[in-house]
């Protein structure tokens, strides 16, 4: 895996690490409050979707915050991360749970120590956007999964950023002047078009092929680039709204902006707005299963 100082930032213990053990006891703005959200999304759909018996590995467990609630569940999770100090603070956050409710191991997610279809669901929580190696990534996942596996990927989209932000909200005219003059001269978009359906599979052993999946990632690229390669998408969704801001100056204090990212989320729900509002939302919830080998 290729690690930068983002990642060396913020999952060691020199630096954040612990930070992101305690946000979930104690969230104090928006961005807590959604990691929090966020932690409880997954527990949820995997609850409603995932009988006890499913062997589930949480891939970039961090803290273990996931996995805790999962086994509090009635779970055996599989919790695995590239950073040793998260690994060192997921099994003491486990530690309270008989032995045989959970593994926790350091291990890369470019080359997973498991067999072949070992897994009926692979989750990964904000772990995508830290390497460049995501082809790779991914058919490492396919290849640990099951025949028809699940995997529940969440990363963070930044269409939300530029919905609430005013500044970039005024810039957004040019943005779309912008877009339009490349397709007018059939220029290439960074971002290709979402096509999952009919997008070819590319073969599991190919080289990496430019693909990535950023920490702020816009919906129609994920999808499109997930599905060519051996996945089909099976849900996605959204949480979170806001805050409304100018440049960096945020308009609203911490409790009145997750006060209205909580109506948000619960109005578009009740008024049947979500299909088209999970396109904004910040953060992105996408479940995939494996597609058979071409």
């Amino acid at each position: 895996m290729t690690e930068n100082r983002t990642y060396t930032d913020l999952f060691t213990k020199t630096h954040k690490a612990e930070y992101w053990d305690r946000l979930y006891e104690h969230p104090s703005n928006l961005f807590e409050h959604l990691m929090v959200q966020r932690r409880d999304y997954a527990q949820r759909y995997v609850c409603e979707h995932f009988g006890a018996a499913a062997r589930i590995l949480d891939l970039g467990c961090g803290a273990g915050v996931l996995s805790e609630r999962l086994i509090e569940s009635g779970y055996r999770v599989t919790c695995v991360d590239a950073s040793d100090d998260m690994v060192e603070l997921c099994s003491a956050r486990l530690g309270r749970f008989p032995r045989d409710t959970h593994t926790v191991l350091a291990a890369n997610c470019l080359r997973l120590p498991f067999p072949d279809g070992h897994f009926d669901l692979v989750v990964t929580m904000g772990m995508f956007g830290y390497f460049d190696e995501v082809s790779q990534a991914l058919r490492e996942i396919r290849r640990v999964l099951r025949p028809e596996g699940t995997l529940l990927l969440s990363v963070r989209n930044p269409n939300n950023h530029y919905l609430f932000d005013l500044a970039e909200l005024a810039r957004l005219p040019v943005r779309l002047a912008g877009k339009l003059f490349r397709k007018a001269f059939k220029l290439r978009a960074r971002e290709a078009p979402i096509k999952p359906s009919s997008a070819a599979p590319l073969g599991l052993d190919a080289p990496d092929d430019g693909f990535r999946i950023r920490m702020f990632q816009s919906p129609a690229p994920l999808i499109s680039g997930v599905s060519q390669r051996g996945y089909r998408l099976v849900h996605f969704d959204g949480i979170g709204y806001g805050p409304p801001a100018i440049g960096e100056r945020q308009l609203l204090p911490a409790r009145a902006a997750v006060a209205l990212s909580n109506f948000l989320n619960r109005f578009f729900r009740r008024a049947g707005l979500q299909r088209a509002s999970r396109w904004l939302a910040d953060v992105s919830f996408y479940v995939f299963t494996t597609r058979p080998n071409p």
